[in-house]
């Protein structure tokens, strides 16, 4: 991955967004807010102290988003499909998107701190109106910290842009639909927060779910009950709501049953968003187990009707079933939004993904110092980037090839026929019938895949037309 990079002024250094200490930053960002947003409700509704292990957490929160906040101005960005590195492209940008935002809940977070200090130093006089007052408002500036959700998508966007070429197939299923029940539970921790709150806040009155005897005939009421099954009862009653089930805690008063009723409506649309949502998921998947039945059926109805013998229809047919359940990785061709590119940003794309193969050949790397544009060029016309399955052939004694080959990913086996019989594996990096860009070629040997094995192709008719200008 691409590393710190600096910018016309030697002191200004800028990082680029999809470097490992940026990745790594965007990682912690996320456990940091998820903690933030579990923590804050939760304090806010059990009116918390804010003391102890939770200070001095509150105080490293703080320092960390304050610290993000600043490398905001150092982080590269994507602009109209380029990257911008210049240190003032990135701040006028961010001044006029996330800054103020992020100003907002880091000030508010400094603010929190700095009030919770103070009332602790003012222990002696803690019934006062004016400490009260300070330390309600020091509670409820944490709640700006919940607008950092509208934030953490430039975070998680930045990661999937790092973890999509490795997650595939049905694991990013499974990645979906666990975010998805990831957003669902933290919804339901807030409704049993607010469920909490709104409880609290009525028991004076009397009519009061906390106002429930938790035993029949007994007279403790959930008021009375430690904060673990307070809110255990609070997180089972929001989930009904939200799944739609049943409990046996009910609405007390008109406050109460309103604020029932907005949860059940909000909680019908989630509930709907989520089985669709999986349904969708899961119809994908068996649509594309359906495919690859399909294709095994038509296979074993063009054996059978042709009358194939035994063990070469088993064959054929485990064959193409390991290679259909084989994931493929895509191919050039393969993206189909590669079209919608600009020529320009087409060709410095297919240059950086050839030229780290090309360059340990000296010929391509004289090529480039002395015209960069004509081997771009090359990248976008002559060169094929293909994907073998294992036990594919490359090519067999006595085929002429046109064709030059770099092996980018997986193993390849070269053996010559008797009596030189030499077998040679071949890894990445390693060149392929590289004198067919120089002369006619006959292959005298067999060049076979070991594994699923991805190639990059030199073709050498358009290699000699760019070549020669």
């Amino acid at each position: 991955r691409p590393s710190v990079v600096d910018t016309t002024r030697l002191f200004a250094y800028v990082l680029h967004p999809t470097c490992t200490f940026r990745m790594t930053l965007d990682i912690v960002s996320i456990f940091v807010f998820f903690y933030d947003m579990l923590m804050t409700p939760y304090m806010l509704a059990w009116d918390v102290p804010m003391e102890g292990i939770l200070a001095q957490v509150m105080l490293s929160t703080s320092c960390y988003w304050t610290l993000d906040l600043l490398l905001n101005f150092r982080t590269g960005i994507f602009q109209h499909g380029e990257l911008q590195m210049l240190p003032a492209i990135i701040t006028m940008r961010y001044l006029k998107s996330w800054f103020l935002l992020d100003l907002l809940v880091v000030s508010c977070d400094w603010a929190n701190l700095i009030l919770a200090v103070f009332t602790d130093t003012h222990n002696a006089s803690t019934e006062s109106l004016k400490v009260l007052r300070f330390l309600k408002v020091g509670r409820l500036l944490k709640l700006f910290g919940l607008l950092r959700l509208a934030r953490i998508a430039e975070h998680l966007e930045r990661l999937s842009d790092q973890l999509r070429p490795i997650v595939g197939g049905w694991l990013s299923i499974v990645m979906e639909v666990g975010k998805l029940l990831t957003i669902l539970l933290w919804f339901t921790h807030l409704i049993a927060c607010a469920w909490f709150a709104v409880g609290y806040l009525g028991e004076d009155s009397g009519h009061s779910w906390l106002q429930v005897k938790i035993i029949p005939k007994k007279t403790r009421t959930w008021s009375y009950a430690d904060g673990f099954h307070q809110y255990i009862v609070s997180f089972h009653w929001a989930l009904a709501q939200t799944m739609l089930g049943s409990m046996d805690i009910f609405p007390r008063d008109a406050f109460e049953r309103l604020f029932a009723v907005c949860c059940s409506i909000v909680g019908l649309v989630c509930f709907a968003s989520l089985v669709s949502c999986i349904s969708s998921k899961c119809t994908n998947y068996e649509l594309s187990r359906a495919a690859r039945g399909y294709k095994l059926r038509i296979l074993r109805r063009f054996l059978r009707e042709h009358e194939i013998a035994v063990g070469v229809r088993v064959k054929v047919e485990k064959q193409a079933m390991e290679r259909l359940l084989a994931s493929k990785p895509p191919t050039v061709e393969d993206v189909h939004a590669l079209p919608l590119l600009s020529v320009a940003v087409r060709r410095e794309l297919l240059y950086n993904l050839c030229m780290p193969h090309l360059k340990n050949f000296p010929f391509f790397r004289l090529w480039d110092q002395l015209d960069t544009d004509s081997l771009m060029q090359l990248c976008e016309e002559g060169l094929t980037l293909s994907v073998l399955p294992h036990g594919e052939i490359l090519f067999l004694p006595g085929w002429e090839c046109n064709e030059a080959y770099v092996v980018l990913k997986g193993n390849v086996s070269y053996w010559q026929p008797p009596p030189n019989i030499e077998v040679e594996d071949l890894d990445v990096h390693d060149w392929l019938c590289e004198a067919a860009m120089w002369t006619k070629w006959i292959c005298v040997g067999t060049a076979e895949c070991k594994q699923v094995t991805e190639l990059l192709e030199i073709h050498v008719d358009k290699f000699g037309a760019i070549a020669s200008r």
